[in-house]
């Protein structure tokens, strides 16, 4: 028996929220039903927006089968396919032994081979961030995995993944083992941490955070996890905790946490029980261990400020390059969103968005470069699916975008003395090479053509210096390309994972970060004399630096909480040592070697799109007027996500005579192809509803739907519609009898940018036009719809938001709208308005009350995490001939609770533009700011 749980994503590179969505339980044995309980719903108001996927390639998905899982793939990535499948086994050998547990089905795994298309993958409905390297989904256990082109990466994060699938099936096991049906989740940061500590070594991220926490001595004990939920800091903290577990109590401690779950108990009433000692303790216990491990070189770093100047106030800084003397250009996030920053004198202007734009909808911001040559700029940014090159001039901001054939993801782009462009760039097999870019010409040159990573690309006359990991080791490793011979820098030297290669003006010396096993650092090799050198030791960890002179640099580093740009001064270097270029073999060893037999595998071109069962949910329900109703939901998908099925089947039956005219079913088959969402069904419902002009009707309907939803960009879309079903229905005044054909249009555009309680940047329009003929002739309705919202950023956290909405319907049947209430027009009851015509105007001022808020208890801490305030103006009337336009004024509270759902307070004032209440009316209620 399977009891489906949650979805979890995982695998973060920075902070993000981990979204725990649906409920599923199973039956006892012999019944496969699954019944899904909807924890909580959302109103977004009348009409939908949202943003929308774009793949930009059609994907042949095949199934490639070893002795348990069932690996995902399309042709052009079978390399990494079989790789994956080699990977796969090994991990399921090592966690079999480790859980003394072996999962009951076989396991299927999608691969997609770059972060840029599996950001696009329809396996879950929203757009997953840069920060997720891989998700499992629990609902119908599948595992999700992007190829970066690092064969290193790629197995920690199958790893990782695979983790969660034995996590899921041993607590299934235990909770079925003693009865329980109710299913008790381990917290998220034992989760992770766990994911982690089985799926690699302890590596310098863990080591850095742990460091980093010791400096700015706000490290966080296993008690108090919950505050940085979902972030990366929590995965590296939980990781280390239970290293020092593992250590402690032994290697199978965190099987006897999972193993315990079936009590229903939190972990941390576990400790006591199962180590002897409380969580509390433990964490205190954990701390003195690292302080022992870390301690001494925690305090040999000097603070960024005396080692540089920090040029900027605040923000997220990831690249920066120097303008002038006085300017240095930097990508940075200071608003919620990636731009182009001009910063000088410590102000840091936005010159151009490269996120929630058309033409540039993302970036991936910390892996992704910028450089500049005189006044151009050249940066690479996702649009409609796919990457593209950019290059701006600085001084008359004009600019230039190519798209090119076959990369599917583009790099850290920089100049070559000639004004070309050379970049990292990933095909559809998932290998990332190094090509060249005439910016006059267009024309591409592959500088390298290999199964092996080849990342930061910078060139300086005939050298050409990038990170690969050819060679034997498959370590990361500084490359250097002079001419047609390829040279390993700095070999044997005592540092691991170089990365951000530059090339000083001089072209004598290169800079780089790398770390000593411990903790990134920021490095000079000197290429006459082959001696390589250590800048200062930061204590913070530098993310990426470029030259602004012979003997200074620009660094963008992370440290408590933010990334500034700092010029760090090379005037302290402390000699490593001679070690000398070597040149490279040809003798390469490729890194996705596979030990399994291609016998043993089997390849299946036409299984992947076989439907299975998402979930179902059923409902019965009985009024005291002894009427009965009972209905059932199904949904079932292909483990790739393009395809599904929806069926729903009910029935309001009084007694067995009515029993086939009151069924109402429906069934639904959507296909996600490109740029598309098709979709075609059939139904027959019977309706019996309530209008407030024509009273109580019946409608009995059947006949077929089909949609269309074609996605301009990420941002943008068209959805039509159409519907051909007879329809007989019935009042107290008349009845009629005809063949209807619905057809509606609709354009869709969303970059807003979410904030706690809402919108905060941004805009989004829907606007839509339809209409209902029937074969007599007749026009039964019409509607015509405007929805319009804007929102002015004012500061950080604080907006301007406006909202016009206008709504005409019209024939023998028109549709009618509803207003009132707390998501529209405020100060009136819910509903209150209701008419075919309705029009509204909404202005509202948003901004922070409390940031957050601690309330320590003898009994219970308690945590809020911020109070947003509202001051508005609604206007609008909902009516049938003649409106009267009344409005409100007043302000409000918002709290989000626990990030799923908005709670809101409201004071209004009522105005008909004559006269205003004396008294206001408040109003309590739920739901997301518009």
């Amino acid at each position: 028996m399977k009891n489906k749980i949650f979805y979890i994503p995982s695998k973060l590179e920075k902070p993000c929220r981990t979204l725990i969505f649906k409920l599923e339980f199973n039956m006892p044995r012999g019944f496969k039903t699954l019944i899904i309980f909807t924890l909580v719903s959302f109103s977004f108001g009348q009409y939908y927006f949202g943003k929308n996927k774009v793949q930009p390639i059609k994907y042949d998905w095949r199934v490639l089968q070893s002795a348990h899982f069932d690996i995902y793939y399309y042709p052009e990535e079978d390399s990494i396919a079989r790789f994956a499948a080699h990977v796969a086994e090994s991990v399921y050998d090592c966690y079999a032994r480790h859980f003394e547990f072996h999962p009951s089905d076989r396991i299927p795994i999608v691969i997609y081979s770059s972060p840029t298309l599996f950001a696009e993958t329809h396996i879950v409905p929203f757009i997953i961030p840069e920060q997720i390297g891989g998700f499992t989904e629990y609902i119908l256990e599948r595992v999700v995995v992007p190829f970066d082109g690092d064969a290193k990466e790629f197995i920690h994060i199958l790893a990782h993944e695979l983790v969660h699938i034995w996590q899921l099936e041993l607590n299934q096991f235990v909770h079925d083992a003693h009865e329980r049906f109710f299913i008790n989740m381990p917290e998220l940061w034992f989760a992770e941490g766990q994911a982690e500590v089985l799926s690699q070594k302890e590596g310098v991220y863990e080591r850095s955070e742990i460091i980093e926490a010791l400096i700015n001595e706000n490290l966080l004990l296993p008690a108090d996890f919950y505050k940085i939920y979902g972030t990366f800091k929590m995965y590296k903290l939980a990781e280390s905790f239970l290293r020092f577990l593992r250590e402690r109590y032994g290697l199978h401690s965190d099987v006897l946490i999972l193993e315990k779950m079936w009590t229903g108990a939190y972990i941390d009433d576990m400790f006591p029980f199962l180590f002897g000692v409380t969580i509390e303790d433990a964490g205190l216990l954990w701390r003195q261990w690292l302080l022992r491990r870390f301690g001494q070189y925690a305090g040999s770093l000097t603070p960024i400020k005396f080692a540089g100047k920090v040029l900027t106030r605040d923000g997220y800084f990831a690249s920066a390059v120097r303008l002038d003397s006085a300017t240095v250009i930097a990508k940075g996030n200071r608003l919620g969103y990636s731009g182009i920053y001009m910063v000088k004198k410590r102000k840091a202007k936005l010159i151009r968005k490269i996120e929630l734009t058309e033409s540039s909808e993302a970036t991936r911001f910390f892996k992704n470069r910028i450089a500049l040559k005189d006044s151009l700029l050249v940066f690479s940014a996702k649009s409609r699916g796919k990457e593209k090159l950019f290059i701006k001039n600085i001084s008359n901001s004009k600019e230039k975008a190519f798209e090119l054939k076959d990369i599917v993801q583009i790099n850290s782009p920089s100049f070559t003395d000639d004004g070309s462009i050379i970049f990292s760039g990933t095909r559809i097999s998932g290998f990332r090479d190094i090509f060249k870019l005439n910016s006059k010409t267009g024309k591409l040159v592959k500088i390298t053509d290999d199964p092996y990573f080849d990342d930061d690309p910078v060139s300086a006359g005939d050298i050409t210096v990038f990170v690969s990991d050819r060679g034997k080791s498959q370590r990361k490793w500084l490359f250097m390309m002079d001419n047609d011979t390829i040279y390993r820098l700095c070999s044997n030297a005592p540092i691991n994972n170089p990365f951000s290669p530059a090339i000083s003006p001089s072209r004598e010396k290169i800079a780089f970060i790398a770390d000593d096993d411990t903790f990134p650092n920021i490095y000079i090799y000197n290429l006459s004399t082959d001696t390589l050198y250590m800048a200062h030791r930061l204590a913070a960890r530098p993310v990426s630096i470029s030259f602004a002179g012979e003997d200074t640099l620009l660094v963008c580093v992370c440290t408590k909480g933010e990334c500034p740009i700092m010029s760090l001064p090379l005037d302290s270097l402390t000699s490593l040592g001679v070690y000398r270029k070597e040149p490279v073999g040809s003798n390469w060893y490729p890194p996705l070697t596979f030990a399994q037999p291609a016998e043993s595998l089997a390849s299946k071109p036409k299984s992947a799109h076989k439907l299975k069962l998402n979930f179902a949910q059923g409902e019965i329900g009985m009024l005291t007027t002894r009427q009965t109703a009972a209905g059932l939901e199904l949904s079932l998908t292909d483990i790739v996500g393009d395809r599904n099925l929806y069926l729903f089947l009910a029935n309001n039956a009084r007694e067995w005579s009515e029993f086939l005219k009151e069924t109402n079913v429906a069934a639904i088959y959507n296909s996600n192809l490109k740029h598309w969402r098709l979709g075609f069904g059939a139904y027959h419902l019977n309706l019996h509803t309530y209008d407030r002009y024509e009273g109580s009707y019946s409608e009995r309907m059947i006949g077929v739907i089909g949609t269309a939803n074609y996605s301009i960009s990420r941002f943008t879309r068209l959805e039509l519609g159409a519907m051909v079903y007879h329809s007989k229905r019935t009042t107290f005044k008349s009845s009629r009898d005809d063949i209807i054909f619905d057809c509606t249009a609709s354009f869709i555009r969303d970059n807003s940018l979410w904030w706690t309680t809402g919108p905060i940047d941004g805009m989004r329009t829907n606007i839509t036009i339809g209409s209902g003929v029937g074969a007599s002739g007749k026009i039964y309705r019409y509607i015509v719809s405007l929805d319009f919202r804007r929102y002015l950023r004012l500061g950080k956290y604080s907006c301007l938001a406006g909202r016009v909405i206008a709504r005409t319907s019209g024939g023998k049947e028109p549709l009618r709208f509803f207003l009132g209430g707390s998501l529209d027009l405020r100060g009136y009851q819910l509903f209150q308005f209701y008419g075919r015509n309705l029009i509204l105007f909404n202005s509202e001022l948003r901004f922070p009350v409390f940031e957050r808020i601690f309330i320590a208890t003898p009994i219970v801490d308690i945590d809020i995490p911020g109070i947003n305030g509202a001051l508005f103006f609604d206007a609008g009337d909902a009516w049938e001939k003649e409106p009267e336009i009344v409005g409100a004024v007043g302000g409000g509270l918002r709290l989000n609770l626990s990030g799923y759902l908005v709670l809101r307070l409201d004071v209004a004032y009522k105005t008909d533009f004559k006269t205003i209440s004396k008294k206001p009316r408040f109003d309590l209620f739920f739901g997301w700011d518009y």
